[in-house]
């Protein structure tokens, strides 16, 4: 994706994300608020977890990410660490969508009430592509690793990256038709697995 259009407001819709009517429609905007100013803490990178965490540890995978011009680095940690998210079905109904308050971020994500995430030997660091300076860490839970080139894993944010792919579109003028990379984050909307998040 061209850097400009990371740059780009989302298409959003004002009020609480509404996730039936974004699968229903298939329109990412609606779990997409308006462009918010990024507060002092984000400008320093996500570290969910600290540095001493990685010592030691082994690099299982490795990939670029034209997206945010950052590589993504997965490790095996020695000791494991709490889970900044779990993986569940979509027919779990105590599962509900909201924006994170004290952030810049558009997207909602699902949440739930009393989650436990568990604990996980998996990490993630995105370097910068240009700078080399890691952007963000944080641990992930074992279903959000590669295992190979082809493999397309579960998106852990799932409306961020459907709306990135509709900025790009509109990035180049083109009205697109729905992609193949598209397809698979609509049905993974429709279907799960995600990425749920704890509100506690």
């Amino acid at each position: 994706m061209p850097k400009d259009t990371q740059k780009m407001c989302f298409r959003h819709t004002p009020g609480a994300p509404d996730f039936e009517k974004m699968v229903k429609l298939k329109n990412p905007k609606f779990c997409t608020r308006a462009r918010r100013k990024k507060p002092a803490h984000e400008t320093k990178g996500h570290f969910h977890i600290e540095n001493f965490h990685f010592k030691g540890a082994t690099v299982v995978w490795e990939e670029r990410d034209t997206v945010h011009n950052s590589n993504n680095v997965y490790y095996k940690l020695k000791a494991p660490v709490p889970a900044n998210c779990a993986v569940l079905s979509c027919d779990d109904e105590s599962i509900f969508w909201a924006y994170v308050e004290n952030s810049a971020r558009q997207s909602a994500r699902p949440f739930k009430s009393g989650l436990d995430c568990g604990m996980t030997y998996f990490a993630k660091r995105c370097y910068d592509c240009k700078t080399g300076r890691v952007r963000t860490q944080h641990s992930i839970p074992k279903e959000l690793v590669p295992k190979s080139k082809d493999d397309k894993p579960i998106s852990g944010d799932l409306v961020a990256r459907w709306n990135q792919i509709r900025a790009e579109y509109r990035f180049q003028k083109v009205e697109a038709p729905v992609n193949e990379e598209e397809e698979r984050i609509i049905k993974q909307a429709v279907e799960g697995p995600w990425c749920v998040y704890p509100c506690d």
